[in-house]
């Protein structure tokens, strides 16, 4: 098979960056400026991803008409920046290590080897691959094609800020003719490869961009109070006179945290759509409580569940002492006791299949009875996490609150902000939890 025009010999200034000589661009990727999109880990916090998304899509929409966007599967945020490439009909360019290669060629039935025979295998190998991609049916704005490298060579050619850097990073950084770098954190990849372009004097030629940090988010009230729905006629719902509040033993409180990734029943591509089309995109503590309300209907969850039971928790500590129980878990990246949520009646969970969870030991698994392991929890108390102090209750599957009216179920929120844009369109009673107190973290 003749050596095609896609293979071509790396410059000697590449040899401290990849270890390789040779790189090869399929048919469909010829012709582009190959732009590089570079970021630190991705923010957790949707409202900051939404940022991170936003200068995203400001630099996507930058781009000239010939640009292509690399992509490797490892990079932080490929998935959102390669539904974000779709949206803007920017075509991807896909990077294939060498290993990776192999994959794709094993199946054609030829094979490819290490060492120093890897050479001629390697260019066939991209050959077989590069008449397969052209008969794709993607429209030129979803297939750019590849980008291949052949197995790296010895470490001792790397630069020394380089040596652990994957070879990905690598790639998109030394091969794109533009690099714009999202986020860069302090002694991580990015930063490293952004040393070692001004020590080896690398950016010559080679347009290299830094976007500014991502602004903090807002706080849940200032992003919150916006929110409206519809307006219902005549006055809010009054308190029940044996609110939460003033017989908290007759309640159950289900709070609302912060959720992040896709909501549940969400797919991927929706919840990146939602960021990259949606600037406000909010998944804090009050919008789980809201979209809770819209849908009126409390979701099950086996997340930490022994057993893998879809339940739904709720605590019967009593609703005024949430300021002073709310905690961050560092071991689970999260706030017990939030000061948003709903309050149920006691006898009507009940009703309905509700039950306090049984704390017991880990060797008390195995002899539970079965109907009962829903409601197992493992007792713990130590110095970062006590079970047994949340008083939980569960109840299996998921749960309307269509059926529920204004005596059986309050709305509690942090602020009175907020409570005042619920009552604005919520047809059950919002109170504001009492008095402010600081954070602990354990």
């Amino acid at each position: 098979m003749a050596i095609d025009s896609g293979f071509r010999q790396l410059s000697s200034d590449l040899i401290p960056w990849l270890g390789v000589k040779q790189m090869y661009l399929s048919p469909s990727a010829r012709g582009f400026q190959l732009v590089a999109v570079l970021s630190s880990r991705l923010p957790r916090r949707t409202p900051l991803l939404a940022q991170w998304a936003a200068k995203l899509q400001s630099l996507l929409r930058s781009l000239p008409p010939d640009a292509a966007v690399l992509i490797h599967d490892s990079c932080a945020g490929h998935r959102l920046l390669q539904r974000a490439c779709r949206l803007h009909r920017i075509p991807a360019v896909k990077i294939l290590l060498f290993d990776e290669l192999c994959g794709h060629t094993v199946k054609s039935g030829h094979t490819v080897k290490s060492g120093h025979t890897a050479h001629p295998l390697w260019q066939t190998a991209c050959q077989t691959l590069a008449v397969s991609d052209s008969l794709r049916s993607d429209t030129a704005a979803e297939n750019g094609g590849f980008l291949a490298v052949p197995a790296e060579g010895p470490l001792g050619g790397l630069h020394e800020e380089l040596r652990n850097v994957p070879m990905h990073d690598r790639v998109l950084f030394a091969l794109a003719e533009r690099v714009h770098l999202l986020q860069v954190r302090r002694g991580g990849h990015v930063q490293r490869m952004l040393t070692a372009s001004r020590l080896l004097q690398f950016a010559q030629g080679k347009q290299i961009t830094v976007s500014d940090p991502p602004q903090c988010a807002s706080s849940t009230a200032e992003r919150s109070v916006g929110v409206r729905l519809q307006r219902l006629p005549g006055d809010a719902p009054s308190m029940p006179a044996d609110g939460p509040l003033q017989e908290p033993d007759k309640w159950l409180v289900h709070w609302t945290r912060e959720f992040r990734g896709p909501w549940p029943g969400e797919s991927e591509t929706q919840y990146h759509d939602a960021i990259l089309l949606d600037a406000s995109a909010d998944h804090s503590a009050f919008s789980t409580l809201q979209r809770i309300l819209r849908e009126e209907l409390l979701r099950s969850s086996a997340l930490a569940i022994r057993g893998g039971s879809s339940v739904i928790s709720f605590s019967e500590v009593p609703l005024h002492e949430f300021r002073g129980r709310r905690v961050y878990r560092r071991h689970r990246r999260r706030y017990d006791f939030e000061p948003w949520g709903v309050a149920l009646r006691k006898t009507v969970l009940l009703q309905l299949g509700a039950a306090p969870v049984s704390y017991a030991d880990e060797q008390s698994w195995l002899e539970f009875p079965a109907a009962r392991r829903p409601w197992f929890q493992r007792r713990v108390r130590s110095a970062v996490l006590d079970t047994v102090a949340e008083r939980e209750w569960r109840l299996c599957g998921d749960l309307s609150l269509q059926t529920f009216g204004s005596d059986d179920l309050t709305i509690f929120v942090d602020n009175s902000s907020a409570a005042a844009a619920l009552r604005e369109w919520c047809r059950f009673p919002v109170l504001v939890l009492p008095g402010e107190q600081p954070v602990r973290q354990v």
